[in-house]
């Protein structure tokens, strides 16, 4: 309620009478410190109170996932008892995690929610590219070797790698011109590293980007069969094998011995960086392979580490003496 300055008394209040308050069950907590403080406003003011915009943003960030689901719940039902006098809007931004997707797929709050998908329709590469364009054209009027940046620097194709390989997130682009602005090396060897031109072994450029990919894989419950569908899907493009019957998750299951609904049950937790559509699984970031394929980056979560590539090798082999037989 920080940009609500006349809610803060109402809350100190609650907080003063409950000390133990935080301990109380969520719905509680709503109540006593978002939903009557509303209340009270607007039932004191001398003026019609204009509706509000509750927003919770990095729901996904939530490190209890249980709580999640409990957290849409709770707030949806608390703005509905509101909507009479105080019509309240609730806005949610997360990534699409599977707790999160079940709670809004909850038949007693999704009549009252609509799900919006920031995907390509929206063109999202066009606010991708204005926000390089400019983050650039700062770097050159601003930067300590200023002097020593051409004032046609970047290339416009290489601004255009940068908007593809951000898949239309901004975690991607908002990474790379931070790296690329520290004043701690040139930003034209830094935009050089990043497009691959030249090779740094002490620089970090994503270190953001992959502390972000690293805590979504340590959320898997498979990290071995995770690692194992990983490795599958980066060798797909080399390996001829894979494109016979098309690399769909039945073929996957069958590849690697497992059950039906093995492979949706591995990537359970990773659906905001992979999808599943038509019985076919996709990167939805074009740095994740880049990623997965990195061992200084990945670390433990790298997919062509010997005991990975060792055991899809075993399973092809098995594979295809089966077929033959």
């Amino acid at each position: 309620m920080e940009h609500i300055p006349e809610t803060r008394y109402y809350i100190s209040e609650a907080m003063a009478n409950s000390k133990f308050i935080f301990d109380f069950a969520l719905d509680r907590q709503i109540d006593k410190l978002i939903i009557i403080p509303l209340s009270r406003l607007s039932d004191t003011s001398s003026s019609p109170i204009r509706p509000k915009i509750i927003i919770i943003d990095g729901l996904d960030e939530c490190r209890n996932k249980d709580a999640q689901g409990v957290i849409v719940k709770e707030f949806v039902a608390a703005v509905a008892r509101m909507q009479h006098n105080y019509p309240h809007k609730l806005l949610i931004a997360s990534r699409p995690e599977q707790n999160i997707l079940s709670a809004f797929g909850d038949l007693t709050v999704a009549p009252s929610l609509r799900p919006l998908s920031l995907d390509n329709f929206w063109k999202p590469g066009d606010d991708i590219r204005t926000f390089l364009v400019d983050s650039f054209a700062s770097i050159r009027q601003t930067h300590p070797l200023k002097e020593y940046i051409p004032l046609d620097w970047p290339d416009p194709c290489d601004i255009e790698k940068l908007v593809e390989k951000s898949s239309g997130q901004f975690i991607y682009a908002a990474t790379v011109s931070k790296y690329i602005k520290s004043g701690d090396n040139h930003p034209v060897k830094c935009l050089k590293i990043i497009i691959g031109l030249i090779k740094d072994a002490e620089s970090r450029p994503y270190a953001e980007l992959d502390a972000l990919y690293t805590y979504i894989f340590a959320q898997t419950k498979k990290p071995d069969t995770v690692s194992h569908i990983l490795c599958i899907l980066l060798m797909s493009s080399t390996v001829k094998l894979f494109t016979l019957p098309g690399l769909t998750i039945r073929f996957i299951e069958d590849l690697l011995g497992l059950g039906e609904g093995d492979v949706e049950l591995a990537l359970n937790h990773l659906s905001s960086i992979m999808e599943i559509k038509s019985s076919k699984i996709n990167f939805l970031h074009a740095s994740l392979p880049d990623f997965l394929v990195d061992e200084t980056r990945a670390g433990r979560f790298y997919a062509n580490n010997d005991r990975t590539c060792v055991h899809v090798f075993r399973c092809c082999r098995r594979y295809i003496l089966e077929s033959t037989c």
